[in-house]
C-alpha cells in the first residue's frame, strides 16, 4: 500500500498478495526485517541505559530522570538505532517492492500490465547480502542511507514516546527488573537493626553451652 495504488485497504492487499504468491509472498523480506529489528532494539536499549547515568551525575540520590531527560535520552537512543540500521531498512523495502519473475510470469506476456505493478526491480535481488552488495556497488554509500532524514525524525519521536509515555521505567519496576532504591535502603536498614539482636542471641547460646560443659 505504501508503494502503489492497486490496493485500497489492508484486507484487499492481504487477499491480493496471498492470491498472487501464496503464503510466501506475505513474508517477503522477512530476513531483512530481522536484520533491521534485532540490532535496532539492542542499540536503542543499550544507548538509553548508558545515557541515563550521564544525566544523573549531578542529580540527588535516589532520584530518577526528569520528563525532559527521559524524552531526550529516548530520542537520542531511537535516532542512534535508526542511523545504524537504515541500510537494512533500505534492503527490506527493495526486496518487498521488487517484482518476481516467478510471481508474475503470466503477465510478462502483456508488457502493459508490468508497468502498473508496484514499483521496484524485477527479480533484481536474491537476498539480503546480495541486495546490500548491489546497492553499494550501483548507488554507493548514499544509496544505503536513502530516506535517512525522515527515518531519523520518525524514530526520535518513537524513542521519546516509548521511553516516556509507554512508561518503560515504570514497567521495569513492575516486573522487578529494577528494585526501587528506597526499598533496597529499607531492607539494608532492617538488616542493620536486626544484627545486634542476632549477635546477642548467638553470644547467649555460646555462654550457655560453655556453662553446660
Amino acid at each position: 500500500m505504501q508503494v502503489g495504488s492497486q490496493y485500497q485497504d489492508c484486507w484487499n492487499a492481504f487477499i491480493g498478495c496471498f492470491g498472487k504468491g501464496g503464503l510466501p509472498s506475505l513474508y517477503t523480506g522477512w530476513k531483512a526485517v530481522l536484520c533491521r529489528n534485532i540490532p535496532h532494539s539492542i542499540i536503542k536499549f543499550y544507548t538509553y541505559e548508558n545515557l541515563k547515568p550521564l544525566c544523573l551525575v549531578s542529580a540527588k540520590p535516589n532520584s530518577g530522570l526528569s520528563t525532559l531527560q527521559t524524552l531526550l535520552c529516548g530520542g537520542i537512543a531511537g535516532s542512534t538505532a535508526a542511523f545504524f540500521t537504515t541500510p537494512f531498512d533500505v534492503v527490506k523495502t527493495k526486496l518487498q517492492t521488487q517484482v518476481s519473475y516467478l510471481l508474475y510470469w503470466h503477465q510478462l506476456l502483456h508488457l502493459c500490465l508490468i508497468f502498473i505493478q508496484a514499483p521496484g526491480t524485477i527479480g533484481k535481488y536474491s537476498g539480503v547480502l546480495h541486495a546490500l552488495q548491489e546497492i553499494a556497488r550501483q548507488e554507493g554509500f548514499q544509496g544505503l542511507y536513502r530516506g535517512l532524514t525522515p527515518r531519523l525524525a520518525m524514530y526520535i519521536s518513537q524513542g521519546a514516546i516509548f521511553f516516556f509515555f509507554a512508561s518503560y521505567e515504570f514497567l521495569k519496576v513492575v516486573f522487578a527488573l529494577q528494585v526501587p532504591q528506597s526499598h533496597v535502603q529499607a531492607i539494608h536498614n532492617q538488616q542493620n537493626a536486626d544484627y545486634p539482636k542476632l549477635r546477642s542471641e548467638q553470644t547467649e547460646v555460646l555462654n550457655q553451652n560453655s556453662l553446660a560443659n
